[in-house]
């Protein structure tokens, strides 16, 4: 597993679009992720590692920044997976 300190020294990896790209067991902030090369997206509940993939292959994110999903609560789609 990749550790806390280790990231934050680390310079960030980046995808075509400029978003950082994150790989599971890495730490990373509580909040909504997207896997990258599917439309799954997985709500990360609190800080520490992202979640491995249970397919057996390499599992990597990419944050998933949509403010409306914590302001419309009553909706039947709340991004967990």
């Amino acid at each position: 597993m990749i550790s806390r300190d280790e990231v934050l020294k680390s310079s960030p990896i980046v995808n075509d679009y400029g978003e950082e790209i994150l790989i599971a067991g890495q730490w990373a902030k509580a909040g909504h992720y997207r896997v990258l090369d599917s439309n799954r997206i997985i709500y990360h509940k609190a800080d520490g590692p992202l979640p491995a993939s249970c397919d057996g292959h390499r599992a990597e994110y990419c944050r998933f920044e949509q403010p409306w999903i914590s302001l419309n609560i009553q909706s039947e789609y709340r991004g967990e997976h």
